[in-house]
């Protein structure tokens, strides 16, 4: 190991110069491994190897052994930069070359100023934005397979400077790719926070370029910089990711940015406008032609992906230079866009750019331009109807809830002012485009939520706001056929469950028209001939069930609805929800379970339950059905004990049924409680034997000994919250 105080005591320069020759051909050939092998496993190892050397080397305050690691990284970028270089240098994201530039990053002393990162970031910066310029053809000198060429200086810390006529795009992919390394460490983190905006935006032009392996390094460099700036996986729509950072924070931290989205987004709107044919300022509604996805600014996704993670804007007002609400009016006109992928991620990239206090303005306006275009008062077409809809969907949805009491009282003001406007954008004798409706569905199903669930302090408005929701034409309309009806029937499927949710909480008329209205249209969609509509009934039937079962839903009913479900329905996903759902009716009361079935029933469902089970089909609908058999099971014992029945032949039969039933339940459990299964498995093993109250209910002493074997099974389990 090299430490300072070895080069002190060695006696004589010439030792001295050879522990230096030593040093430096170990270095090299390091390099060299790192140069040509393309072997990640070689190229990990030497770059720990690497790291081990260099660390020292810059701790012995010997100028010249301290410059061997400047050396290096002159060497890297040469051979970045060599010309006649062919596809296959760039393999595997260039093999060898980012594990060398981290390792010369990592190596350099904590708690002292870091010298090569900064200059190895910037220099590879500089390579990866330095585009096709002049010089040879593909032709000429160097220009080969691998593009044009360019002239590039670096100065060196042996040389006055290096001059290389090089390849354009074979170094622009090294760089992209070593930069992409970098910028993923996690050590490194904090040292390259400085070269984020730069990173990003160099990742965003390079959306741009004509070959496909630089587009390909600049979204992976794309990629782990929004990871890096926003976080993991943090998308507003999962409830457990960690809150996301707000657009005025972002700009506060990256204010370089703020101007290049600008530049960037005005240059993508014109350029979308022209390729449209003006949209909606022409008297036609624009032009009709698709847009080929090539025409679409190559930054503009980019930046509307960026933009669409971020939480919702704390600074009011356009006065502050870096306000998000500057960048508004260009989001806008991405939403009137030929594109229905292009026009939800504008109008999800708009919500975090409204401020707080805007947010019930913005609201009336869209709404009313919404019921202009529905109408037919102002020509725009169905694209920007749906555009509307979408960002008065993402207003409530993720602007809503985080507003202030003021701006809560204004923004239920507002829904209650455009109701009227909102229903006739839902409307199909006004609207015929199925996707536009769709949206101003989940308007209103959002703005309910919103209004219904505390935003609204007096009981009287919330009774009038829920009347007015129920009675929407869309709400008690006819359904019908035709492309793209099925998503607008499952908006209003999930927004029919939800406004019976909300009713009892308003204190609504359970037992008046709307309710009962309400009641058979909820029913009607779990038997319909769409499956997109039967899911959509059950995840809300679900997701507002302890709003439902207490007096939204009749439950002997929705038991009924639930059997025919279970017994007919062939799509896994509804049929998953159905089994879920059906268990949690088993889990009530004798009284309660005596209204709506009998043991007879619970026993046959129980079976067509396990007979789900047994199949080798998909793991969550397996456990789902394992569980929902144990609850009915536990919940038929439970009722013919409550009931004693003493129907004797046919109970005789039925029992030896059960008893069959019953012994496949607790050895397909048993089976399901093994270590070697995955965890919802096992939860489902634990929830039919043991959460349903099953084990303790079951007839037989063999039953009861094999699933206390069972339990002693999942006693054992590494997941802490089976074993409790």
């Amino acid at each position: 190991r090299l430490t300072p105080g070895t080069q002190r005591e060695d006696g004589g320069g010439r030792a001295r110069e050879e522990v230096a020759a030593i040093l430096e051909r170990l270095g090299d050939n390091l390099l060299e491994i790192l140069e040509e092998v393309k072997h990640n496993g070689a190229s990990e190892k030497a770059h720990l190897g690497l790291t081990d050397l260099v660390g020292p080397l810059l701790e012995t305050g010997d100028p010249k052994l301290e410059g061997m690691p400047y050396a290096w990284l002159s060497r890297l970028r040469r051979h970045a930069l060599r010309p006649h270089q062919t596809g296959s240098d760039i393999v595997r994201r260039s093999a060898g070359l980012p594990f060398a530039l981290v390792a010369l990053a990592k190596a350099e002393p904590k708690g002292l100023p870091k010298k090569l990162l900064p200059l190895g970031m910037r220099t590879f910066l500089d390579i990866a934005s330095a585009g096709p310029g002049a010089g040879a053809g593909d032709d000429g000198d160097g220009g080969g397979p691998g593009g044009r060429a360019f002239i590039t200086t670096f100065p060196s810390a042996g040389d006055a400077g290096i001059v290389l006529n090089v390849l354009s795009y074979f170094p622009r992919v090294h760089a992209l790719n070593m930069l992409s390394k970098v910028f993923n460490d996690s050590e490194l983190a904090t040292d390259t926070s400085g070269f984020y905006a730069d990173g990003l935006k160099l990742a965003i032009r390079g959306f741009a370029d004509e070959r496909w392996e630089v587009r390909n390094g600049a979204s992976q460099l794309y990629s782990t910089l929004v990871v890096r700036m926003i976080g993991f996986k943090n998308v507003w729509r999962v409830e457990t990711s960690r809150k996301a950072i707000t657009s005025s924070e972002f700009f506060d931290r990256f204010g370089a940015l703020h101007a290049f989205f600008r530049v960037e987004l005005e240059e993508a709107t014109e350029s979308l406008g022209a390729c449209q044919g003006g949209g909606d300022d022409d008297d036609d509604g624009g032009d009709t032609r698709v847009l080929p996805a090539t025409l679409v600014h190559p930054s503009l996704l980019p930046i509307l992906g960026v933009l669409s993670r971020l939480g919702g804007s704390l600074k009011e007002g356009e006065n502050d230079a870096l306000s998000p609400r500057r960048l508004a009016p260009l989001v806008q006109r991405c939403c009137l866009a030929q594109s229905l992928a292009l026009r939800n991620l504008a109008a999800d990239s708009f919500s975090p750019l409204v401020p707080p206090s805007e947010a019930p303005t913005c609201w009336r306006d869209l709404a009313q331009r919404a019921k202009a275009l529905a109408s037919g008062e102002e020509t725009g077409g169905a694209n920007a109807l749906h555009g509307a809809a979408r960002q008065l969907r993402v207003l409530c949805e993720r602007n809503a809830p985080d507003l202030r009491l003021q701006d809560r009282e204004d923004m239920v003001e507002a829904i209650a002012e455009t109701l009227g406007d909102l229903a006739e954008c839902c409307s199909r004798r006004l609207v015929s485009c199925p996707f536009a409706r769709s949206e101003a569905v989940e308007a209103a199903y959002y703005a309910a939520k919103f209004a219904l669930q505390g935003a609204c302090k007096n009981q009287r408005s919330k009774i009038l706001l829920w009347e007015s929701f129920a009675g929407m034409d869309a709400v008690t309309g006819v359904t019908g056929g035709g492309r793209g009806e099925y998503e607008f029937e499952a908006a209003v499927a999930r927004l029919v469950v939800a406004l019976l949710g909300h009713a009892r909480g308003v204190g609504a008329d359970l037992h008046g028209d709307l309710a009962s209205r309400l009641r058979a249209t909820a029913l009607s969609n779990l038997r319909s001939e769409r499956y997109e509509v039967r899911l959509a009934t059950l995840e809300e039937v679900e997701s507002r069930w302890d709003d439902l079962h207490s007096g939204g839903l009749d439950p002997a009913a929705l038991h009924g609805a639930l059997r025919e479900a279970v017994a007919a329905e062939g799509h896994h996903g509804a049929l998953s929800v159905a089994l879920r759902l059906l268990g949690r009716l088993s889990r009530h009361d004798e009284e309660v379970l005596a209204e709506y079935s009998t043991p007879s029933q619970l026993r046959e469902d129980a079976a067509v339950a396990l007979a789900v089970a047994l199949e080798p089909t998909h793991e969550a609908l397996r456990s789902d059905a394992l569980s929902c058999s144990g609850h009915l099971a536990s919940a038929a014992l439970r009722l013919g004990e409550a009931t004693h029945h003493k129907e004797k032949e046919d109970e005789q039969e039925q029992d030896l049924e059960f008893l069959g039933v019953l012994s496949a339940l607790v050895d397909l459990a048993s089976e399901f409680a093994e270590p070697g299964r995955r965890l919802p498995l096992r939860r489902s093993a634990c929830s039919c034997l043991f959460a349903s109250g099953l084990a303790r209910r079951l007839p037989s002493f063999s039953m009861r000994l094999r699933a206390w074997v069972a339990a002693c099974t999942l006693l054992q389990d590494e997941d802490d919250a089976l074993r409790g």
